[in-house]
């Protein structure tokens, strides 16, 4: 396994100071809340199906149907542990220092644009992967079925391109990882923003990391691609923390 320190490889014989790029704003919720909404739906579901597969056992014999008892238990107990294992994942690795993803000033976000990308990863961790990845995708509402009114989120991929893969390195604490990268929006990229006739197109870079059994990361981060070549606002980047979901 390979320890990083101040690793700048793909960076080049003069790479840019890492003070003028400008710091990519964080999407979704905060750890400790992505945690805590996991272990409250999961533990629920799970006693749930338990006790519906324990009457299933428990009931008199003799109907024909009582299989069913046993599949809806198992369908929400099954989902219930899925969810307990992703939140056990989650406590496991919330000491885990959050990625920093940064652009190069100056960087327009368009269709065909090419910027300079520079990921900084705090130690420590021993990383047996990490990757980021450029995601585009629709975000829309459909209806749950056609005799119904009531609508739910969805998502149409557009776009899902691997930027940079890293693999058996170990950070020390204390020390960091850093690579830079150049990434290129698609020349047919939709804009960020609302699109006709429904929902709207939303960017996102996705650091997805592996440290060892139950220890793993996903930190996203927020991008805009505009068809003017809007230029990154820095100044919205918010602070690093430790932890992750």
């Amino acid at each position: 396994m390979t320890r990083a320190n101040d690793d700048n490889a793909g960076a080049g014989s003069d790479p840019m100071p890492a003070s003028a790029y400008g710091r990519l704003p964080r999407a979704g919720a905060k750890p400790s809340q992505q945690l805590t909404c996991v272990f409250l739906l999961g533990v629920p579901l799970f006693l749930f199906g338990a006790a519906i597969i324990s009457l299933f056992f428990f009931m008199p014999q003799g109907d024909d149907n009582l299989w069913v008892m046993a599949v809806v238990g198992g369908m929400f107990g099954g989902v219930g542990l899925l969810l307990l294992i992703a939140g056990l994942k989650g406590w496991r690795s919330r000491k885990i220092p959050w990625t920093e993803l940064s652009i190069s000033p100056g960087a327009t976000l368009r269709p065909g644009q090419t910027a300079r990308l520079r990921l900084r990863q705090p130690g420590p961790v021993a990383l047996t992967k990490l990757t980021v990845t450029l995601v585009g995708e629709r975000v829309y509402r459909r209806r749950v079925s056609v005799k119904s009114q009531s609508t739910v989120e969805d998502q149409e991929q557009l776009c899902e391109s691997l930027v940079l893969e890293i693999r058996d390195t170990r950070v020390r604490e204390g020390k960091a990882l850093e690579r830079e990268r150049d990434f290129t929006i698609p020349a047919d990229a939709r804009p960020s923003g609302p699109t006709h006739s429904d929902g709207h197109i939303r960017w996102r870079l996705d650091v997805l990391g592996q440290a060892g059994f139950m220890r793993g990361f996903r930190h996203p981060f927020d991008l805009t691609v505009s068809a003017h070549g809007r230029c990154m606002d820095r100044d919205n980047a918010p602070t690093p923390e430790a932890g992750h979901a």
